[in-house]
């Protein structure tokens, strides 16, 4: 069996947790419940907000302890993976399924509640399945056979899939086994080894040679399904957006979002404020990126 150490505290939070998996109610879904405001995954890709399930496998474990993560990283470990017994994709679905309802029902007697849209969020399976809400999802040794499950449900339109590149053999294994996800993101915050070992302090020494072998996987994933460098950037730190031009144009992903750290969570603790990029900031950056590579700016949110 694998349980987080502070299992509660991860519960305090609002995460729904099944064993080694969990599922949160995002602030966006919240949003286009109650006032019928969508995220720009709706905006950009004409996902569902409000039947978006936001999971992770292993919402305890990963392999960085970022320092712009918001989430609780201090309490992840790899130690408890070793000779773990991890569910199968169909019971740990199924449970995840029911944790997100039970979350959402409070939303029952709040009079703002769009009542359509709360009865598809809460009766209907979800419709897109945001495979990064915690953690490293590549540690699951099931995540091809979750994906392909996934993408067998006549309800499911969409999944999408966030690494930190730590893992690019699981990739890899995506790609042979025919289980890619919708759409696969790269969580893209350095452009050297300096700066990877600082920002995303990863555990393993060669951590930053990992994520380059993800980049030039990004490449070849990309003839198989739609690919994305997201770009953190955290103000005097990292946000020189012509150094990260080299990456981008040996990914060659599908898209690139840009987008700043946030100073929430306990973020707070290891940033300020300060290391904020305004929106304006992230806009100007981002269309400074646009002349530097063959990209099109195409939109914001």
């Amino acid at each position: 069996m694998l349980v987080a150490d502070n299992e509660n505290e991860w519960k305090k939070a609002h995460y729904g947790v099944v064993k080694h998996a969990a599922v949160q109610i995002c602030t966006w879904t919240k949003r286009a419940i109650r006032d019928g405001v969508f995220c720009y995954k709706h905006k950009f890709y004409g996902i569902e907000t409000h039947r978006c399930a936001q999971i992770s496998p292993v919402y305890a474990w990963c392999d960085q302890n970022c320092v712009f993560c918001w989430r609780p990283a201090e309490w992840m470990s790899l130690e408890q993976l070793h000779n773990a017994q991890f569910m199968k994709p169909e019971e740990m679905v199924e449970a995840l399924v029911e944790k997100r309802r039970q979350l959402l029902s409070g939303f029952k007697g709040n009079e703002r509640v769009n009542e359509r849209l709360f009865r598809e969020a809460y009766e209907l399976f979800p419709s897109h399945w945001a495979i990064s809400l915690s953690g490293e999802p590549t540690l699951y040794p099931h995540l091809p056979e979750l994906i392909a499950y996934l993408k067998a449900h006549k309800e499911v339109k969409s999944i999408f899939l966030v690494t930190n590149g730590q893992h690019p053999e699981m990739l890899q294994t995506l790609m042979e086994q025919d289980a890619l996800p919708t759409q696969l993101y790269l969580s893209t915050v350095a452009y050297s080894r300096t700066l990877h070992q600082a920002l995303t302090r990863p555990r393993y020494e060669d951590g930053w040679q990992r994520f380059l072998n993800s980049v030039e996987l990004l490449n070849t994933l990309g003839n198989k399904t739609r690919t994305v460098m997201r770009l953190t950037l955290m103000k005097g730190v990292n946000d020189d957006v012509q150094a990260f031009v080299p990456l981008i144009k040996t990914a060659q992903p599908w898209f690139v979002e840009v987008k700043s750290f946030i100073a929430i969570g306990r973020a707070r603790q290891r940033l300020g404020v300060d290391k904020m990029l305004s929106f304006d900031e992230i806009r100007e950056r981002a269309q400074k990126l646009s002349l530097l590579t063959s990209f099109r700016y195409e939109d914001d949110h």
